[in-house]
């Protein structure tokens, strides 16, 4: 919520104020879409002290005629308030102007300026003086249906809850509501939300925070579902979007981090969330039919970030088929070429344990591998939402290399009873020639004396390439 502070001398003259501000805003302009839902109220000098501070406070003309000095004044009494000066014909010079800039005014405008640049003033304005919160807006998204989002968002969420953060996961699913099912979270349709976009109930904390259910007791997690009547989002002629973000400006406030499931948001309900994050997580896999759709959303929403802002790739090894993870981020880095944008270095493997988590009421981080955990925990971490850590997760290309090092050295003892040894040179940097090196199987030990020191007698060579197996050692 937007609040609009009107003072001048008169009763007459902030009701003239009011109604200029509000022709301003009843304006058909697409800047309207940047402002949440505005409070407008009409006050004297004197009544500013026994109110809170507004985001604008916009003072008449005839109050500055009479005294100047007034000016001083309000702005001691809301130092933290953005001063706009409705100048008239009295008032327009450049050595008043001056003045009125040295008394603390932050902007002014007059009967000429257009309902577009007064939408723009009020945006840098309501922008400039709001305090940042210590919250921080996630926007999970993804090209298309089927790669993880959701997954991702709870499981990001339960991360957070971890590391000792309070979050709040929103979802944005208006047809499935999957993300509140799968949390068991309810009501699945949020009646109290609907009321506010509809704007049958006001922007205010306390209808905020009913809107809002606890996802477990001993937990700080909480859960934003959907509301039943989508269509107000997605209206341009609907205030619903400006609604909205004065919902979030206001869980900005209390919770320190919010996870957001995009869900199918589209068109100006997109635009809009993308708008208000701070950082944007796309999720991928390697299915070839993502390709084009990634580099199409990524390429239309990155002009809509703000500055701070940026897009995150996070590869959801899902399928256990398609491209390569070397394949896939070649394929989006060329067709993304010319729009900035970041890998998330960790891939976040599959797990079949995980993949269960929607039946099981329990997220994927839960019913992860460790494995599955730290690529979560590494994605935070490179975000900035929590601290780095030392013992980060592996690269794409480190996992695939450990795998391969596991398949070689379990292979002789599958299904074995037994016991076949393997044996490897040991790590430290030595320099080995390519051609002398092979891996060689050893024959049992003898029976109930294991020894892992003991050198089989007689080995039956195989040829193994392994250039990139044994960390370590440098191949010439």
């Amino acid at each position: 919520m937007l609040d609009i502070f009107v003072v001048d001398h008169s009763a007459e003259e902030r009701s003239r104020l009011i109604s200029e501000i509000n022709r301003h805003l009843s304006s058909n302009n697409r800047e309207l879409d940047y402002l949440p839902a505005v409070n407008i109220k009409p006050l004297t000098p004197q009544e500013l002290k026994f109110h809170s501070e507004p985001d604008i406070c916009v003072v008449g003309p005839e109050l500055l005629v009479r005294d100047l000095t007034q000016l001083g004044k309000i702005k001691a009494s809301i130092p933290k308030s953005s001063i706009l000066v409705r100048l008239d014909r009295r008032i327009d010079s450049l050595s008043v102007i001056e003045q009125i800039a040295r008394f603390g005014a932050d902007d002014t405008y007059s009967e000429d300026t257009s309902s577009r640049e007064f939408l723009r003033k009020l945006v840098m304005l309501a922008r400039r003086e709001r305090q940042a919160s210590s919250g921080k807006l996630i926007l999970v998204d993804s090209a298309k249906g089927g790669v993880g989002v959701s997954s991702v968002a709870a499981s990001l969420s339960e991360a957070l809850v971890e590391e000792g953060k309070k979050v709040l996961v929103v979802d944005m699913d208006f047809e499935t509501q999957d993300l509140s099912r799968f949390l068991a979270a309810r009501p699945f349709f949020n009646e109290s939300l609907e009321a506010i976009l509809a704007g049958h109930a006001p922007v205010s904390r306390e209808g905020v925070e009913q809107c809002v259910s606890r996802v477990w007791e001993d937990a700080d997690l909480y859960c934003l579902p959907p509301a039943n009547y989508h269509s107000l989002l997605f209206r341009t002629d609907s205030k619903g979007s400006r609604l909205l973000i004065s919902v979030f400006e206001i869980l900005d406030q209390i919770y320190d981090c919010i996870v957001i499931d995009a869900g199918p948001a589209a068109g100006q309900l997109r635009e809009l969330l993308y708008r208000i994050a701070d950082q944007v997580i796309m999720v991928v896999n390697n299915d070839p039919a993502t390709l084009y759709a990634i580099a199409d959303r990524v390429s239309k929403m990155s002009p809509q970030l703000a500055a701070e802002a940026g897009i995150w790739l996070l590869e959801n090894g899902s399928r256990s088929y398609g491209l390569s993870s070397a394949t896939l981020r070649a394929e989006i880095n060329s067709a993304l070429s010319q729009v900035s944008f970041h890998w998330v270095s960790s891939a976040v493997p599959f797990s079949k344990s995980a993949s269960r988590w929607q039946g099981a009421g329990s997220p994927m981080l839960m019913l992860g591998s460790s494995r599955v955990k730290a690529a979560l925990k590494s994605c935070l971490s490179e975000l900035g939402l929590i601290g780095s850590r030392a013992n980060s997760s592996l690269t794409v290309e480190q996992s695939g290399l450990i795998k391969k090092i596991r398949s070689v050295i379990t292979l002789p003892y599958k299904r074995s009873a037994e016991g076949k040894g393997l044996s490897l040179p040991a790590p430290g940097g030595e320099v080995i020639d390519k051609k002398a090196v092979q891996i060689k199987k050893e024959l049992p030990f003898k029976q109930n004396q294991p020894d892992s020191t003991q050198v089989a007698t007689k080995r039956e060579e195989e040829n193994l390439d392994v250039e990139q197996l044994i960390s370590g050692v440098t191949i010439q």
